[in-house]
């Protein structure tokens, strides 16, 4: 409740504790009905106290503190999901997409408002999945995300590192993932945001099977759900759930949970485009080669539809400088690198050279790759003209269908500008004991 103070032209009396619907009727002419022309006031402030009562009886009837979009309404919503480590462009299909610098270049020309969430799978299974975390949540912050699901490959990093990433970007969100230690959550089990138009209530859930931490325990999302949402319908006016399920898991969650306005779910790498689900809006993005623009419109009887893009991040759709391909003027050996049978999850170094046979100095500004297995051990670095480069290449192996047969990409500047493609082979098998034969 708002307090009204005294206005000049009333003397000192006792202030009503109600919000005053007239702004142009002082305050306290409303508890004086003796005053001049009182009778017709204390009639009006009766019938606004009414109001207000039937007012609040219907939003405690609702279940909701706030108003329910009418039918037209429109709300915007960014999201992105399955970084999978790819803090710099790939080169899945023969050209640089996706990473966070694209990312960041296309929502810095995009008008706010509107929500921008990430769907989780920020890193992959490896030595440096807490560091890959840690740079893209840095990173997301810096874009002003309103919320980050907790992922699969997050939730198996273990609650102390949980506990690290929890405080350094945006919010994490998770409903279903507690410590053993203490039963506590791991991440917030929903935040409100207000951007886009409306209060939204988000949560994140992940498939419990998925996770596999030994300090962690999981629950089932629709367990987690049922118990959390009568809370953020108390909170909010739209309810968004950021889902580590699959396709016929978020299905089955609005089926099951008809007050959701809009389940984002894992694509695994398959983008579907958002659609009606029962009364809420469905969808996934593919990987971090893209980024999905919907607008959300109320129908009427709380049905949604949506209108939906889908920009693949390229230089072009960041608004960034065209990398060029290939150059002359350097070679590197050896020209391709085997890295030969490796068991999955374990890592393997290879050497690589790089040659300046131009008459300048070089500077091998970064390196892509076709997927976020590789880590190079190097930073910037400058290559005199007919000196060389050696750097250390290590494959962290991943069973995924990309796995087999990869690139690298070798970004430079100063005297030969443009990119050196080197590919790179490996058999990924599923134990130790065949990669060793």
């Amino acid at each position: 409740m708002l307090i009204f103070s005294p206005t000049p032209s009333c003397s000192e009396i006792p202030i009503m504790t109600i919000a005053n619907p007239f702004p142009a009727i002082p305050s306290c002419a409303l508890a004086q009905p003796g005053r001049r022309g009182g009778i017709m006031v204390v009639a009006v402030a009766a019938t606004v106290i009414l109001g207000i009562f039937l007012a609040l009886a219907a939003a405690m009837a609702s279940g909701t503190r706030y108003r329910i979009p009418e039918a037209g309404s429109e709300m915007r919503v960014l999201f992105s999901g399955e970084s999978l480590g790819r803090i710099l462009p790939n080169m899945c299909e023969g050209y640089p997409a996706g990473g966070l610098e694209f990312r960041a270049g296309f929502l810095a020309q995009q008008r706010r408002p509107f929500l921008l969430l990430d769907t989780g799978c920020l890193t992959t299974p490896g030595p440096d999945a807490a560091l890959w975390a840690e740079e893209i949540l840095r990173q997301l912050g810096e874009m002003v995300y309103d919320a980050v699901n907790l992922g699969e490959h997050e939730a198996n990093l273990g609650a102390a590192e949980l506990a690290r990433l929890a405080k350094v970007g945006p919010p994490l969100v998770n409903a279903n993932v507690r410590r053993l230690a203490d039963d506590q959550p791991v991440a917030q089990p929903f935040i409100v945001s207000r951007r886009g138009g409306y209060r939204s209530a988000i949560t994140g859930l992940v498939d419990e099977a998925l996770v596999r931490a030994p300090d962690l325990r999981a629950e089932s999302p629709h367990e987690a759900l049922a118990r959390l949402l009568p809370a953020m319908r108390e909170a909010a006016e739209v309810l968004v759930v950021l889902a580590d399920l699959d396709r016929e898991q978020a299905d089955a969650l609005a089926r099951d949970f008809p007050e959701l306005h809009l389940i984002l779910h894992r694509s695994r790498n398959n983008t579907r485009l958002p659609e009606s689900v029962n009364r809420a809006v469905v969808g996934a993005i593919y990987g971090d080669r893209y980024i999905a623009d919907t607008t959300l419109t109320w129908e009427g009887q709380r049905r949604l539809s949506a209108r939906t893009e889908a920009t693949e991040l390229t230089s072009q759709s960041a608004g960034a400088a065209p990398i060029q391909n290939i150059p002359e003027g350097l070679r590197v050996s050896p020209e391709r690198i085997d890295f030969g049978p490796i068991a999955d999850g374990e890592q393997r170094q290879a050497q690589l050279t790089i040659h300046n046979d131009s008459s300048g100095l070089v500077r091998l500004s970064r390196v892509l790759s076709t997927c976020g297995c590789f880590v190079l051990g190097i930073e910037e670095q400058d290559i005199a003209a007919g000196a060389q480069l050696e750097i250390t290449v290590t494959l962290h192996a991943v069973a995924l269908e990309a796995s087999n047969n990869v690139s690298l990409y070798l970004q430079l500047e100063g005297a030969v500008e443009g990119m050196l493609m080197v590919p790179a082979t490996a058999q990924i098998i599923a134990n130790a004991e065949e990669a060793a034969l």
